[in-house]
């Protein structure tokens, strides 16, 4: 893809994508977070943005940015599709306060895609 992927992305997952990037833990770390070794460099730049913004939430879910990281991803996932689990207990345990601030300021106004 030519450019930042996150330019292509409908105006749902830009809300999405702003939403992650509230998360301090998981600010900045979307857009350069590295899919290509788990679905191919092939697979990737076929990808829509939607469609890679949905991966990379489903990567960072599975931990590589500790579990706050985590529990940031599956929130976000969570708001996409609400079958997703999602354990609000667990993730306020594990969130800091700058992270439970981003979820405050969800829960404030909440949305979901």
């Amino acid at each position: 893809m030519d450019g930042n992927w996150t330019d292509n992305l409908d105006k749902g997952r830009q809300r999405l994508f702003d939403l992650a990037n509230s998360f301090p833990i998981l600010a900045g770390r979307l857009v350069d977070y590295d899919i290509e070794r788990r679905h191919g460099m092939e697979a990737v730049a076929r990808m829509s943005a939607d469609a890679r913004l949905y991966y990379v939430l489903e990567a960072i879910a599975g931990g590589p940015f500790g579990s706050g990281g985590a529990r940031a991803a599956e929130f976000c996932l969570h708001v996409l599709n609400d079958d997703a689990p999602f354990n609000l207990a667990r993730a306020v345990n594990t969130w800091d306060q700058g992270n439970r601030a981003a979820f405050q300021a969800w829960a404030a106004n909440p949305w979901t895609l």
